[in-house]
């Protein structure tokens, strides 16, 4: 009966069925790279990578709009009047922002032709821009409805393209599979769009202030710089593998990069929920309190960031039996997933220094971080070493770039930490030995020792397991606890 009671619960929640629907979307779009990689093939495997690389490139270059939008939302919440005007203003700037790809079409005349004609973009440049002008208008949709606690618009936004590439990828093979990926994401942010527009919480009536557009571009600027230097840490390991490499290796490399990041995203799921309410939260709590919250969001979210992923992880072996074609790669994989990892453990204190208008110490921690990455990529580069060999750049610069970013938060909240007692925060040796057993494991490529990394996570945490476990029924129990307004 308790059973029951619980499932009843989990089928009855709207966080629980958001979660579990993000979960069962992860689980096909992990389960779609695979297909999609063994009937792209390496070559046109290698194009689809570029595609997603340059849309990875304008996400990046957005000038810190969305986010500063979504602070700005969730910091006046409970004024609805000053709420309304950075509504409108995050709007007007969003279709500033969504005319930008009109430079990378017209690009296409004056660009490097070479790298054009390498990956074949010519024929598919102008469905290229068309999308990421849409997905940039959705993006900010999305903000907008996950501020307000609409998590039925915002989880359609998250799941629809995931489904539709899902069905068509059974259809099609090499090339007309490419177009086929290509008009799914055209197609699904079509919908998207015509869903925001007709479910009525948007707001774009009454008077727009040039001051409140002018204050969001103030604040943008800083998250514009930490937001560049922060994701160019990973995109450039991927743009220097995509130029000095073949299109071959690009694209097993690619293939990597897919099933990583769609693990990444089961990580992510949390914290899309909760941030909105941790911003308004920390940026109305005094230093005290705010230390409570950081410290109780880090149990909850870096333990269960690592517990996943080394569940996850017990799967890798199994990758070259569904995918022949790319044997070998379950290492890139799991280095790709251990990078994840390593950027997790700076959860919290981002948000804290983001809530407390800190953005120039994000800023400059993300600037530190992407010298020191482009330093070890060009050191690496330099020789003729394998492709895989530039990855340690990314995981190197991470473990800096997390120490950076907590040495600034507590000297924030006033706390004197030693740089020994930095290190026990961010990387706590009950993590670290799990963390680094997977990547001898990999290293090995011992298959039949995947499951040691969690058996000693559950062994060296099994009192935060039981937390986390604790946090989940509280979330069953009371659904509305992640919304501004309680």
């Amino acid at each position: 009966m308790k059973y029951t009671y619980l499932l009843k619960k989990i089928l009855t929640n709207r966080v629980m069925k958001f979660m579990l629907l993000r979960y069962m979307v992860y689980f096909i779009s992990f389960v779609s790279s695979f297909i999609i990689a063994n009937k792209l093939g390496v070559s046109f495997m290698g194009t689809w990578g570029v595609v997603l690389l340059i849309w990875n490139y304008f996400a990046i270059f957005n000038f810190g709009i969305p986010m500063t939008s979504s602070l700005s939302l969730s910091e006046s919440y409970n004024d609805i009047k000053q709420r309304n005007e950075y509504e409108k203003a995050g709007f007007m700037l969003t279709l500033g922002l969504s005319l930008l790809p009109l430079l990378l079409f017209f690009s296409k005349y004056f660009g490097n032709s070479d790298y054009m004609i390498k990956y074949n973009l010519n024929d598919i440049w102008l469905l290229i821009t068309v999308i990421i002008t849409l997905t940039c208008v959705n993006n900010y949709f999305g903000i907008v409805y996950r501020v307000k606690g609409k998590l039925f618009e915002y989880a359609v936004r998250q799941m629809l393209i995931h489904l539709i590439v899902f069905v068509v990828i059974f259809f099609f093979t090499e090339q007309s599979l490419l177009y086929a990926l290509l008009y799914s994401y055209l197609v699904g942010n079509i919908v998207i769009l015509l869903l925001f527009l007709s479910r009525g919480s948007l707001n774009f009536s009454g008077k727009l202030y040039f001051s409140t557009i002018k204050k969001m571009l103030k604040r943008s600027w800083l998250i514009f710089v930490y937001n560049i230097c922060f994701y160019l840490i990973v995109v450039s390991v991927r743009s220097v593998i995509s130029i000095k490499y073949s299109v071959e290796e690009f694209g097993m490399f690619s293939f990597s990069y897919t099933i990583a990041m769609s693990v990444g995203l089961l990580l992510e799921t949390f914290a899309l929920l909760i941030t909105p309410k941790l911003i308004y939260l920390l940026s109305n709590s005094d230093e005290d309190k705010s230390i409570g919250i950081v410290h109780k969001l880090r149990i909850n979210y870096v333990y269960a960031s690592y517990l996943m992923m080394f569940v996850v992880a017990v799967f890798f072996p199994f990758i070259p039996y569904i995918a022949p074609k790319y044997v070998g790669i379950q290492y890139i994989v799991t280095m790709l997933a251990m990078t994840e990892l390593l950027y997790a453990n700076s959860f919290g204190y981002i948000s804290l220094l983001m809530a407390k208008h800190q953005e120039k110490s994000l800023a400059i921690c993300s600037v530190i971080a992407l010298i020191l990455n482009s330093v070890l990529l060009l050191f690496c580069s330099f020789f003729s070493l394998p492709y895989w060999v530039l990855l340690f750049a990314p995981i190197i610069t991470y473990i800096v770039y997390a120490l950076l970013l907590v040495r600034s938060g507590t000297k924030y909240l006033g706390i004197t930490f030693s740089f020994g007692d930095i290190i026990k925060e961010v990387y706590p040796i009950r993590l670290m030995i799990p963390f680094a057993s997977l990547g001898i494991v990999a290293f090995f490529n011992i298959s039949f020792l995947y499951s040691i990394p969690l058996v000693l996570f559950i062994l060296l945490n099994h009192n935060v397991v039981r937390e986390l476990w604790n946090t989940v029924i509280k979330i069953i129990n009371n659904p509305n606890i992640i919304d501004i307004k309680t």
